[in-house]
């Protein structure tokens, strides 16, 4: 697991640093209300190619992990079903794209929409080869795909908005990077073309797929449907671009808590496979160790300082998402925990119970939205996305608390709420006032961390997991 940790946190990493040099170079070259305009077009072609891109990839994943030797025969089965599905997708976006241009009175949305076609047809076929190589455990193959998108959307998106195109540049910058991702999947898939058949019919896919894309569809909609809102109810193209600018720096503990996940699939459903729950329960022991050790004080530190994060990366143009980045850090956080959590419950063979809490979700996000946006504005869509959150990480974890007994310790949390405290009492202080903001952060990360160790929260087993995480120390062998 640690390697496989390693790696996906290295393409994480790249994923979201090409993506903020994307957000903040676009929200500063363009207008608020054109970066609002480039908001709302990434929120429709993300939702489009997350319902796909999860659907598939995590049952063709699942299924390699469990029949290795048909790894070709699943992959190629993938590989055309996903096709098909995005080929639909992608059709409605495009036609869709004066209706949806009408409703949010906006027509620069036309033709950006139009070309998001091409970027869901691309990233949902290399999203079914990165499915392949993570149920054969290949990490770093896996990964390789992962970190030559990364490096090569930033990198055409900022060279397209820079020769004039604006925000049809930037998604075509999206397109060409997806395009030379998957050209690199089929290259190291090459050789899945050997493999032994398997009886899996493309329908079986599909029939395991459609409970993916409900389950995955959910954790989609509450990360972009609030900009939508935000979007048709408030009319002034300035707060959509606010409010695109606190959902873009919300989001990067979310990825790197969904990698985590994507790591933790294969490994559990082997391991549920074999019925070796002791093993489950220690990688998911580490996974939410990780989660809250290393990844909450960031969140903290974001949300105690967020007018002055989002003015140090935009400008003070921007300075009214603050207020917003604020509550939707904490939120998206809490969404983050809630994929570790649902890759558990998926990895367990429970999709079916995990697609009517999708729906739940959902439909409970939608309707916060609609009374809440109205009334406040971009602090009610935030809330709507964090309270969703906070009630679909509360189901999730008593479902898995139940499935398998897996407790959480009390104690540690009360622990780490004090710290957390703390960590607000001195981010909004002004001790550190006259530090640059990036050094002060990571001054008090680094003191949150010493505070661990001296509490004993941080002990002999995290050390050997650190050890693990880097390769300095072999995974244990089960007994």
């Amino acid at each position: 697991m640690g390697r496989g940790i390693l790696f996906v946190l290295f393409s994480r990493a790249l994923f979201i640093l090409g993506g903020y040099i994307i957000h903040v170079y676009a929200g500063r070259v363009l207008s608020p209300s054109l970066y609002g305009t480039f908001g709302v077009v990434l929120a429709v072609m993300t939702l489009s190619a997350v319902f796909l891109n999860n659907g598939v990839r995590q049952t063709v994943s699942r299924h390699i992990s469990r029949r290795p030797e048909a790894t070709g025969s699943i992959y190629r089965k993938g590989l055309a079903l996903q096709a098909g599905l995005a080929g639909l997708l992608g059709l409605l976006v495009f036609f869709g794209a004066e209706p949806l241009a009408r409703a949010f009175a906006d027509p620069a949305l036309v033709v950006p929409l139009r070309i998001c076609l091409g970027v869901i047809l691309v990233q949902s076929l290399f999203h079914v080869q990165i499915g392949a190589l993570n149920g054969q455990k290949a990490f770093f193959r896996e990964n390789l795909i992962g970190s030559l998108y990364g490096l090569a959307k930033p990198l055409a998106t900022v060279l397209l908005i820079a020769a004039g195109f604006g925000v049809s540049g930037a998604v075509a910058g999206f397109f060409l990077a997806g395009l030379l991702a998957a050209a690199a999947g089929g290259w190291l898939m090459r050789r899945a073309s050997t493999a032994a058949p398997a009886e899996i019919k493309i329908r079986d896919l599909l029939r395991g797929s459609l409970l993916g894309i409900v389950i995955f569809g959910a954790l989609s909609v509450l990360l972009h449907a609030d900009l939508l809102f935000v979007k048709y109810f408030v009319r002034e193209g300035l707060e959509a671009g606010y409010y695109t600018a606190a959902a873009a720096f919300s989001k990067p503990a979310y990825w790197v808590l969904f990698s985590l996940g994507t790591v933790l699939l294969p490994l559990l459903s082997s391991g549920f496979a074999a019925g070796d729950l002791d093993q489950c329960r220690r990688h998911l022991g580490q996974a939410f160790r990780f989660s809250t050790l290393l990844v909450l004080p960031a969140v903290v530190l974001i949300a105690a300082t967020a007018e002055e994060f989002i003015v140090f990366f935009y400008g003070s143009a921007y300075a009214p998402a603050g207020q917003p980045l604020a509550i939707l850090t904490v939120g998206i956080y809490l969404l983050g925990v809630t994929s570790l959590l649902v890759n558990a419950l998926l990895a367990m063979g429970h999709e079916r119970l995990l697609a009517w809490l999708g729906l739940g979700a959902i439909a409970t996000d939608l309707i916060l939205n609609a009374a809440l946006v109205p009334r406040l504005g971009m602090s009610g869509a935030a809330l709507a996305t964090s309270l969703c959150a906070l009630g679909f990480l509360g189901v999730s974890a008593t479902m898995l608390a139940r499935k398998i007994r897996f407790r959480f310790r009390f104690l540690s949390w009360v622990r780490l709420g004090i710290l957390c405290l703390a960590l607000i009492v001195g981010a909004r202080s002004g001790l550190l006032s006259d530090f640059p903001l990036l050094l002060r952060y990571g001054l008090l990360y680094s003191a949150f961390l010493v505070a661990l160790v001296m509490i004993r929260e941080i002990g002999k087993e995290d050390w050997q997991a650190a050890r693990r995480l880097i390769g300095l120390q072999p995974d244990p062998k089960p007994k």
